[in-house]
């Protein structure tokens, strides 16, 4: 991750945090829930389900804040908790449900601006082109683009060798560029 004046305020909170500030606990927690949740959405595509994750996740992090060694390493702590808590969660909703497919008429279907005009695909926003890849497509994407993680940094966090990260995100680019441009066929 960048070494900026965000990241300065990061590492600064961590080790004040870990030196016993409670406002610098709580204003770390401010800082980083509304980013975990937005990945956690986006993993579990389930905004529930990501809420009760991500509250888990805040809690594992105060618990455990004083075993971080370097508090330049939170963002990428910070994520490999989530990544495993959100990993616990699908293979909880697995064992309820041991396949799931939506429906043709499924609001999944929807979330693209409810038409599916040809017209309407070349608008489509970047936002919601990102809706439309593989949940872990949407991660590899976040992480990189968004959270500025490096490749060698989403492997770990996502348990991934670098090279599987690397195709992986290339991929994603790929079909992204052709959602946004109106090819999407599924």
């Amino acid at each position: 991750m960048k070494h900026d004046s965000e990241q300065i305020l990061n590492e600064w909170l961590v080790a004040a945090a870990q030196a016993g500030d409670s406002a610098a606990l709580q204003r770390l927690i401010a800082r980083w829930q509304p980013r975990l949740l937005s990945y956690s959405v986006s993993q579990l595509q389930d905004r529930e389900a990501a809420q009760d994750v991500v509250q888990e996740v805040m809690l594992q992090i105060t618990k455990k804040l004083m075993q971080l060694q370097d508090p330049a390493a939170f963002p990428k702590w910070a994520y490999q908790i989530l990544q495993r808590r959100g990993i616990d969660w699908i293979r909880r909703k697995q064992t309820r449900r041991k396949y799931e497919q939506p429906m043709p008429d499924d609001e999944s279907h929807v979330e693209l601006g409810g038409t599916t005009t040809p017209d309407h695909a070349q608008n489509i926003s970047l936002q919601q082109a990102l809706h439309s890849l593989e949940p872990e497509a949407q991660q590899i994407i976040r992480l990189f683009y968004m959270e500025g993680f490096s490749v060698q940094e989403i492997g770990s966090i996502i348990d991934k060798p670098e090279g599987t990260v690397k195709s992986r995100l290339f991929a994603a680019r790929n079909k992204l560029k052709q959602v946004l441009e109106g090819g999407h066929h599924d």
